[in-house]
């Protein structure tokens, strides 16, 4: 695929804050520290923690994460069978190459509407695009969820609402998650990723497609990724936003539960990958404690698992 950029923004413009997590009776209480910090600021943060400390510390006055993630188990269902969507990522920081849930950092605005934040990542990273060239936008309750890249793409009349639950799970996530005693809007889970000391709501959302015939309308599913350029001369352009060469998968589920059956949604059509090289996210490697010790996991190895 031709390199295709699709924006650019200014790094230096991020901020966030660290988080506390405590575990109550069952449920995990957040909060915040209060005090912004920067993506540098940040990633000196995100080093590995020992997972038993870790546990010890949320059972107790709380253990602290550099920072807070939202990611987005995300369903469809395509002629009659159910599939689960996530986007193929090269991994810079980890050096790795995975399967992940759409999702990103969280922005110090909107540590308080996660599931914004949550819903505005699928908008700008899932991109399911028309053979003319026009982009379907995604809604939930009756709001189009943005309308990222609109000078590239014209929008597509019919929109793709997401409702919850979705048809599938990640194991193990802790499903009962508060703000500071404040339930969370469309109930994410959450996990702990200890090799790099940060903590990600995973929310849950099922496509709704009865009315849209991608096969008629030629639709591709494309995924957008962010890499920064740490020699860009304009700062504003340091990080760039572009069409990820390996789009977004789709790893069909049987009963709920993954299969070794991957694909790719091309012009209308699925066509067939190798599971052999699909490997699973920390998403969904949490233990009995929603805690993740794996950056990774190859699909077949997972399968043998369950």
């Amino acid at each position: 695929m031709e390199h295709q950029t699709l924006a650019y923004s200014n790094p230096a413009d991020f901020r966030t804050q660290s988080v506390t997590a405590r575990k109550r009776a069952g449920t995990i209480d957040l909060s915040y520290s209060g005090k912004d910090i920067d993506f540098n600021e940040m990633m000196k943060h995100r080093t590995p923690v020992d997972p038993s400390e870790v546990l010890k510390e949320m059972q107790g006055q709380g253990h602290t994460f550099a920072n807070i993630g939202v990611g987005t188990i995300l369903t469809l269902t395509f002629q009659g069978k159910d599939y689960l969507a996530g986007t193929i990522q090269e991994r810079e920081e980890l050096g790795d190459f995975v399967f992940n849930p759409i999702g990103g950092y969280v922005h110090s605005r909107d540590l308080n509407r996660l599931d914004f934040a949550g819903l505005t990542e699928v908008a700008e990273e899932f991109l399911p695009i028309t053979g003319k060239n026009e982009i379907m936008r995604f809604s939930r309750r009756g709001a189009v969820i943005g309308r990222p890249y609109s000078g590239k793409y014209p929008g597509f009349e019919t929109l793709i609402n997401l409702k919850t639950p979705a048809r599938y799970q990640a194991p193990n996530l802790e499903n009962c998650v508060t703000v500071r005693g404040a339930s969370l809007r469309d109930s994410p889970q959450i996990l702990f990723e200890t090799p790099r000391n940060a903590a990600k709501l995973v929310f849950n959302y099922h496509m709704e497609t009865a009315f849209t015939n991608f096969g008629d309308l030629g639709v591709s599913f494309h995924g957008a990724e962010e890499k920064f350029n740490s020699k860009a001369e304009d700062p504003s352009k340091a990080l760039e936003t572009f069409l990820n060469p390996y789009g977004i998968a789709l790893i069909q589920l049987q009963r709920g539960q993954l299969t070794e059956n991957v694909f790719q949604m091309i012009s209308g059509e699925l066509s067939p990958g190798n599971p052999q090289e699909i490997a699973l996210s920390e998403v969904f490697l949490a233990d009995e404690n929603a805690i993740a010790e794996r950056n990774t996991m190859p699909l077949p190895e997972f399968l043998r698992s369950q």
